[in-house]
């Protein structure tokens, strides 16, 4: 699954890093040669700049800088996270319309067994880890929210919040005979990068473009679904 925390857990991290290193390697820190690294660890320090850093990264970006940072950084002396919750599930939840439940898991590192979590009215619990939300329209933003309470690997009492902003989608489909291809966007013109569609029984994933390239000569596929539902396209592009 995509994951909003794939950002926090980034966020989470680059901010203990910009609190821990300068206490735990200051003196290499003010070298020469480690200047332009002193800068970009104060630059990384302001909440605004961290923001608009992570708002460029996609999903994966973020999990893949996040697990090399984190790795990087377990070879130094003073190696140190705080507690983290993230929430995991697909953002936005692309939907053909109607109701449509999603699995939301709950990642929680730093604490010793036995935390408890409180969810949000919206989700409901499978288990300590798991939940579900119903999605009952498209064009809806979700606010989800988890507690988490329990005691650091030191002992000392935490509690978590994991917090993710979802949007529920409905793709809107473009016929494009001219590449053969079909062409899916948010409403406001988003592509729909990664979306699975059924396409005539095969299914099919669209690029970073949020095209789905078709055999050359080929003609509008008849029967479109998204997750079972089916959608409509007609030629000249609009969904029902």
């Amino acid at each position: 699954m995509t994951s909003p925390s794939s950002h926090a857990r980034l966020d989470a991290l680059l901010a203990d890093l910009t609190r821990v290193l300068p206490e735990t390697h200051g003196v290499l820190l003010e070298a020469e040669e480690f200047q332009h690294g002193a800068a970009a660890l104060r630059a990384l320090a302001s909440r605004s700049r961290r923001d608009r850093a992570l708002a460029r990264l996609s999903a994966e970006e973020a999990a893949w800088i996040a697990g090399e940072i984190d790795a990087r950084w377990r070879y130094l002396e003073g190696y140190q996270t705080s507690p983290f919750a993230g929430l995991v599930l697909p953002n936005p939840i692309w939907s053909a319309g109607g109701k449509v439940e999603i699995t939301v898991g709950l990642a929680v590192e730093g604490l010793q067994s036995g935390w408890e979590v409180k969810w949000s009215p919206q989700l409901r619990p499978l288990s300590d880890t798991e939940a579900r939300l119903q999605v009952n329209d498209t064009e809806t933003v979700y606010n989800l929210k988890v507690r988490v309470i329990g005691r650091s690997l030191n002992g000392k009492r935490s509690i978590l919040v994991a917090e993710a902003e979802v949007r529920a989608l409905k793709p809107k489909l473009i016929w494009d005979a001219s590449a053969p291809a079909i062409v899916i966007s948010d409403g406001a013109g988003t592509p729909a990068a990664d979306l699975k569609l059924t396409l005539d029984g095969v299914d099919h994933v669209a690029d970073a473009r949020g095209k789905i390239a078709m055999p050359i000569g080929a003609d509008m596929p008849r029967d479109i679904r998204l997750g079972g539902m089916a959608l409509a396209l007609t030629a000249e592009g609009s969904t029902e």
